[in-house]
């Protein structure tokens, strides 16, 4: 059971692993850290959603203008 580790980051038997992979880790890190510049950030979303809100509202209101149109027709 040494190599299981505990929400400290040591194993059961108190040390801190010493087994190598804190460099292995690092590496990780750094490349996942350099991949969010393209991760959109809050600002971007809400932007995001208030454009598809638009689209969906002009989309109801353009549609539901169509159907009056065809109606009114449907009745001339």
């Amino acid at each position: 059971m040494g190599d299981v580790t505990n929400l400290r980051g040591k194993d059961q038997t108190g040390s801190n692993g010493g087994n190598g992979r804190s460099g292995d880790i690092r590496k990780r890190l750094a490349k996942l850290e350099a991949n969010l510049g393209h991760a959109a950030t809050k600002a971007d979303l809400q932007k995001m959603e208030n454009t598809l809100i638009k689209w969906m509202l002009g989309t109801i209101v353009v549609s539901a203008l169509a159907l009056i149109v065809a109606v009114i027709r449907t009745l001339n």
